[in-house]
């Protein structure tokens, strides 16, 4: 199995952290953002390449994977040269030719235990998304459930619908992998709509149930996403050594 990391973004809400350095760069007690994921994949068994997506001061992030991990072999680049006027579904969409079998998607900007990437990994349902289920975040991405299927994902879904927050990891199967490298397509190629989230087009997969796609339940497993200094404050609370 594949994995691919997107960090191309900017991360202009941890400004003035952001302006010398990527988001995935900035520590969590005493790790890079990326260090705490690296090192979760890198010893995986079942991982066998990482990918990851970058753009915004992509040099550093070059830099360190070479200082940081001899170029581990397992490390793979890709660069995101049009960062500054897309979103992460194009970043995606860069890896295509390098996915040709099942993978894990994560955003670059998350942190979390490892048993949630076994747990997500070993969940009997090829595809799914690891979701905090009864959690309700307003600035994450929230998921519906009808009939043990998931139907929508969106930020904009009201509590009182909302199955739990999606915690922007995603496992996809051969067959979900070619459902959902179409449908990015759709999206840039043919409507060139360059600057949308990745989740744009899983929603549009799962709400015309052409891909089924389960909740799995990461229960009390600690998982952040980090937007903004409030949240990295807390990381820092949650992550410390």
């Amino acid at each position: 199995m594949k994995i691919v990391i997107l960090s191309a973004g900017k991360g202009i809400r941890l400004k003035p952290l952001t302006n010398k350095i990527p988001k995935c760069l900035i520590k969590v007690s005493n790790k890079t953002i990326l260090q705490h994921q690296l090192d979760l994949f890198i010893e995986h068994n079942q991982i066998e390449e990482i990918f990851i997506i970058i753009g915004y001061k992509a040099n550093l992030i070059k830099n360190y994977i070479q200082s940081h991990y001899n170029s581990n072999p397992k490390i793979k680049l890709l660069v995101n040269k049009h960062y500054n006027t897309t979103n992460n579904m194009f970043s995606l969409y860069l890896a295509k030719d390098y996915i040709n079998k099942s993978f894990l998607l994560l955003n670059g900007d998350v942190i979390l235990e490892k048993e949630i990437i076994n747990g997500l990994i070993n969940f009997p349902f090829k595809d799914a998304i690891a979701v905090d289920i009864g959690k309700y975040n307003r600035e994450s991405m929230k998921v519906i459930q009808k009939k043990k299927h998931l139907i929508d994902i969106s930020k904009k879904i009201n509590q009182k619908d909302a199955l739990g927050c999606s915690i922007d990891f995603y496992k996809f199967s051969e067959v979900g992998k070619n459902l959902l490298f179409n449908k990015i397509s759709e999206f840039i190629n043919d409507k060139n709509e360059k600057n949308l989230w990745t989740e744009v087009a899983i929603q549009s997969l799962i709400k015309n149930q052409e891909l089924k796609m389960r909740a799995y339940d990461i229960k009390d497993k600690k998982w952040i996403e980090i937007d903004n200094l409030k949240d990295l404050r807390t990381a820092n609370k949650l992550f410390s050594s």
